[in-house]
């Protein structure tokens, strides 16, 4: 304090990592759960699909919440690349569902996380 009665400020913040812990947004974390449990979910309709095996391998091979979506099959690779169109089925499944989806899976993290999603 100053002589003569003056006033001191003193600022005090969260740590990042409490902040990031508090609003849901670290590795694990509900907002990260929630992305990749999207992903998933608007994907499907997107994958080839002769028996369902690679969307099956998706669900089982993803670890929800580590920000990596998991296709385990030995032809996931080649079928992402040259897989024939069936309607919404075909290759690239991934870029082209976050074309249609992007916005929808961002705002939906931002309301998660206490945020708003920018425009």
């Amino acid at each position: 304090m100053a002589n003569g009665g003056g006033v001191t400020f003193k600022f005090e913040q969260d740590s990042v990592q409490n902040i990031i812990e508090r609003r849901g947004l670290g590795v694990g974390g509900r907002v990260q759960q929630y992305v990749d449990n999207e992903v998933m979910r608007h994907m499907q309709p997107y994958m080839p699909k002769l028996t369902g095996t690679m969307i099956e391998s998706m669900v089982i091979a993803t670890d929800v919440g580590s920000g990596e979506v998991v296709v385990d099959t030995p032809y996931a690779k080649k079928r992402n690349e040259v897989a024939r169109n069936n309607g919404q089925r075909g290759p690239h499944a991934f870029e082209r569902m976050k074309a249609d989806h992007k916005d929808n899976i961002l705002n939906g993290a931002a309301v998660i996380s206490g945020g708003k999603a920018e425009k």
